[in-house]
């Protein structure tokens, strides 16, 4: 069993209620959101809605992903559930068409996991990745990265031809984003 499933089956079996969730992403804001990610012209959700369930190339997923994080959610946007949404589906969608990696199925649950736990023990700001705050953790959110994950591997197929299949890409993959993303933070904390 992966790393990433058995955090987050621990997660939920220490933190089961621990995080309580409104009702705040709406799934027409996050396909806005995503679409205006396409275009990347301005951060606010687009008013015409593109198909995602057209084929979509790794860079056009990856400069979607860049957009929504790096120009959207790291200047001032960080705790918009929709926004989050639609980045966590863009990154999971790159991810698994640039990898064709089955194992990023685990990666949103397994992110979800660690949100939920270290935001259940008052450390959910450790997991900040700018100088913005971090979103509270939502199903919905979780959702939106599955869904990410489904279209990644079927862009995967549709481009090489190839059956997606587990390898160890993804975890890679994570692997790499969560050292240079975390490493620091670990780093320094563990010192005091």
């Amino acid at each position: 069993m992966g790393k990433f499933r058995i955090l987050a089956l621990v997660s939920l079996v220490i933190f089961p209620g621990a995080v309580s969730v409104k009702a705040d992403v709406n799934d027409d804001t996050v396909r806005a959101w995503i679409t205006r990610g396409f275009v990347a012209d301005e951060c606010k959700p687009a008013e015409t809605m593109a198909d995602l369930g057209k084929s979509r190339s790794v860079a056009e997923m990856h400069r979607a992903f860049q957009f929504l994080k790096f120009d959207c959610r790291d200047e001032g946007l960080s705790e918009d559930l929709n926004l989050a949404a639609a980045e966590n589906y863009a990154f999971i969608r790159f991810a698994a068409s640039a990898t064709g990696d089955k194992g990023t199925e685990y990666l949103p649950g397994g992110y979800y996991a660690l949100k939920k736990a270290a935001d259940a023990v008052g450390l959910l700001q450790v997991l900040k990745q700018s100088d913005e705050p971090v979103s509270k953790p939502h199903p919905d959110v979780l959702r939106w990265g599955k869904t990410g994950v489904a279209h990644g591997l079927r862009d995967y197929k549709k481009r090489t031809g190839q059956e997606p299949a587990y390898q160890s890409s993804s975890l890679k993959l994570a692997w790499e984003v969560l050292s240079k993303t975390y490493g620091e933070v670990l780093s320094k904390t563990s010192g005091q």
